[in-house]
């Protein structure tokens, strides 16, 4: 995979929030997955063919640090980045900045995987 701009955007929903009406946690992270499979499928590599071929990404390693707090009805936008990848393509690594509209960072994650056959 190239090193190219791809974006997913997701508005913040009234249940993905904690009783203090900030974005959960664990939400970060579903984006951050979800994103991941997009980016996936932009290179032409969609559930339906990754099943056909035997294989599914498979998350080793996640590290997310929390920037500031997002709350209902912001747009936010991940933005992942190739970071390292084996040269057989088995092993990758990931980068992805979760940002509101503004610019300002909610949060950034890291992850490792591999491809499960």
């Amino acid at each position: 995979m190239e090193d190219q701009e791809f974006k997913k955007s997701y508005e913040v929903r009234w249940d993905q929030l904690d009783p203090i009406g900030h974005l959960r946690g664990p939400v970060v992270i579903d984006f951050a997955l979800n994103t991941q499979m997009s980016w996936i499928k932009s290179y032409g590599y969609g559930q339906d063919e990754l099943s056909a071929a035997g294989y599914d990404p498979v998350v080793l390693r996640l590290e997310v640090k929390y920037r500031n707090e997002a709350i209902i009805g912001e747009i936010l936008v991940d933005i992942p980045r190739l970071r390292g990848l084996s040269t057989d393509g088995s092993m990758w690594k990931t980068t992805h900045e979760i940002r509101k509209s503004t610019g300002e960072k909610v949060a950034s994650l890291r992850l490792e995987g591999t491809w499960f056959n």
